[in-house]
């Protein structure tokens, strides 16, 4: 019996660890547990934010600026006082975006054609009779705009033609207007929004619809 006891205790020593190697394990398998998470996570945070931006172009929805259709007419008439008309009421329609749905008036957005708004005498037709009158020439923009919509089979919901054949476009392909009288209105069946512009060059008048 007295020689037991050293033979327990040696047993227990020789068997166990000592806690300088139990510390040393832990310290050895710490970091490997910390590391992992941050190498397999941090890569997926990244992505995702791109693959969210990169979305492919359809044909519903074409990029901003892409022309959908133009159409010009000959400046048969390009008198000081007419050209000046054409260029003022080209000013209110400049850039004009319609969305989705929405509706164009002419006379809403060009307004009055009278003196005080900048407009001039000029070649003109009402009621059928060739005159002189106050903003003569902007009926070469509704007609021109006109003949752009019905490239792009836009619903028209007012057009009136003139009681006389006009020079600078095809008999039928016209659009007189006249404010509080005859409108030219169409709509944007598009899904997505449009936009007027209109320019003078080489004497000729070019109206174009694109995406706005």
């Amino acid at each position: 019996m007295p020689g037991s006891t050293p033979d327990s205790t040696q047993n227990q020593t020789t068997n166990q660890p000592s806690l300088a190697q139990q510390n040393a394990q832990q310290s050895t398998q710490q970091p490997q547990s910390t590391q992992q998470p941050q190498s397999t996570q941090q890569p997926q945070s990244n992505q995702q934010p791109q693959r969210a931006q990169e979305q492919p172009e359809t044909e519903d929805s074409p990029p901003s600026g892409t022309t959908l259709a133009s159409f010009s007419t000959p400046l048969t008439d390009n008198s000081q006082n007419r050209v000046s008309n054409i260029r003022t009421a080209l000013k209110s329609i400049q850039g004009l975006v319609l969305k989705s749905g929405e509706e164009f008036s002419f006379n809403r957005t060009v307004g009055p054609r009278t003196p005080e708004r900048g407009y001039k005498q000029a070649h003109m037709i009402t009621n059928g009779q060739e005159t002189n009158g106050c903003g003569g020439g902007v009926c070469q923009i509704s007609s021109t705009l006109f003949n752009v919509t019905t490239k792009l089979s836009l619903p028209i919901t007012e057009r009136h033609p003139h009681q006389v054949r006009v020079k600078y476009i095809a008999e039928g392909k016209d659009a007189a207007v006249m404010y509080d009288s005859q409108d030219f209105r169409f709509r944007n069946n598009r899904p997505y929004p449009i936009k007027i512009t209109g320019y003078l060059k080489d004497n000729r008048l070019t109206m174009v619809i694109s995406v706005a």
